[in-house]
């Protein structure tokens, strides 16, 4: 009788075990989702208003049977149970943020902000304090305040996000590969972060347009883009599409312009490497099979103020593609 009393009692425990287990593990798929816990104890916020909302707020504390989860700030969350801690996980809040800039008065220099493997991003004057991250709910921290929080790097988001608000430097390194192609009133430079890659390394290219005339600024008359890129290599080929809609842009002088690489082209079905074509398109990154590469920069644009004379720069790098 008292065996069979101890065996009911332990598989009793280790069913409201498992029970509290799928609890927490539900919950936690729906703090992923930025959904309300359907098990709470205690809440320590007002965090969630409604089943199916968003997560809102940065400070909050959750307790669950058996489990917490809380708070690391706005982006990231993290999950305990019992004396398990859970990393934090992430909350993509790259299209739930709008950035407003308040600034009336700032000093004239540039303020550095970001830098990454390949570029240095920076303010037109010092406004870090007066330019600020707005959330959905109306709450907002500067882009100061953000810099500071190193668990979540906003400084990335916000430069993906609203590129054109800031100057960009291209940064020098020993690994770095670069070559010049200038004409008449214009410095372009082609760049590569490595001349040799292995086919499973992502290829990172650029160039960089300036304009260094007499004039202010100066307006430019082009097709699709004024900044076309191909690549040639053994039994391999991609030239750009351009599109033949003429537009212009106007150039500031001494400005810095920013060109990431980007893919263009197509193929034919009929191509007997129609496949390898179509994943090459689809893939975001550029990545090469092994061989040999030239690529390949155009500058191409007509300037109004030289009676329609165009004017072609054409950047060439080699790199390698290593297994």
């Amino acid at each position: 009788m008292k065996k069979k009393i101890i065996i009911i009692t332990s598989i009793v425990i280790a069913s409201i075990g498992l029970l509290l287990v799928v609890f927490g593990v539900i919950d936690f798929h729906r703090f992923k989702d930025g959904k309300t816990p359907i098990f709470p104890l205690h809440v320590f916020t007002n965090f969630f208003s409604g089943d199916g909302e968003k997560l809102k707020e940065s400070n909050y504390k959750f307790h669950g049977v058996g489990y917490t989860i809380t708070s690391c700030d706005r982006k990231n969350f993290k999950f305990h149970f019992g004396n398990v801690d859970i990393q934090c996980f992430d909350v993509d809040l790259k299209e739930e943020f709008i950035i407003v800039d308040e600034t009336k008065i700032c000093a004239d220099a540039l303020e550095l902000i970001y830098e990454d493997g390949n570029y240095k991003y920076y303010f037109g004057c010092i406004k870090s304090n007066t330019v600020f991250i707005v959330f959905p709910d109306g709450t907002r921290m500067s882009v100061k305040e953000a810099q500071a929080i190193s668990s979540v790097n906003w400084m990335k988001l916000i430069t993906e996000k609203y590129p054109d608000m800031f100057y960009k430097e291209a940064k020098e390194h020993q690994y770095q590969d670069s070559v010049s192609c200038n004409k008449n009133d214009f410095e372009m430079n082609f760049y590569s972060d490595k001349k040799i890659y292995k086919t499973t390394e992502k290829i990172k290219a650029w160039s960089t347009l300036k304009y260094i005339g007499k004039e202010d600024n100066i307006k430019i008359y082009h097709a699709s883009s004024y900044m076309l890129f191909s690549i040639i290599g053994k039994d391999f080929r991609m030239d750009p599409t351009v599109n033949s809609i003429a537009t212009s842009s106007s150039l500031e002088k001494n400005k810095l312009y920013y060109f990431d690489f980007q893919k263009s082209g197509g193929w034919s079905a009929d191509d007997p490497k129609a496949d390898f074509w179509e994943k090459f398109y689809q893939e975001k990154d550029l990545l090469l099979p092994e061989g040999e590469y030239t690529l390949i920069a155009h500058g191409g644009f007509l300037i109004t103020s030289h009676a329609g004379k165009g004017i072609g720069l054409k950047c060439e790098l080699k790199i390698k593609v290593e297994k």
